[in-house]
Formats: C-alpha cells, sequence, structure tokens
C-alpha cells in the first residue's frame, strides 16, 4: 500500500456520514482507499469531540528560535 497524505476535513466528514449511514469502517476504509485503523481513529476522535477534521492548534508545535 503506498503512503497518502492525511484525510482532508470534507472527506473525515464524509467518513463519519458513511458511518452514520450504516456502513462498516471496513467498507468505508475500502471505498475510501485507507486503512480500517484511519477510519477507527477519524470515528473516535468525532465520537469523543463532535468534530471530524483538525482543529487549529492541534500537531505539533512549531520550534522558535529564541530572539
Amino acid at each position: 500500500m503506498s503512503q497518502r497524505s492525511p484525510l482532508t476535513d470534507s472527506e473525515a466528514w464524509r467518513v463519519v456520514g458513511r458511518l452514520e449511514g450504516d456502513q462498516t469502517q471496513a467498507e468505508v476504509a475500502q471505498a475510501i482507499g485507507v486503512s480500517q485503523s484511519v477510519i477507527s481513529r477519524i470515528w473516535n476522535h468525532f465520537l469523543e469531540t463532535g468534530g471530524a477534521g483538525r482543529r487549529p492548534g492541534q500537531g505539533r508545535r512549531r520550534a522558535t528560535t529564541p530572539n
């Protein structure tokens, strides 16, 4: 399997919509072309926060240099 960049927010919302429409994680993963673990992470994030995509400020902080 080739590497792919992270799903966009709109793709993540499509994942949530498919799961809410009673598709299994495996079915959604196959349709979108990612692993089931990616779908699971998006779904768990949605259940915990109510959001499907990344929010501003998430992720690694940028290194800053002292002035």
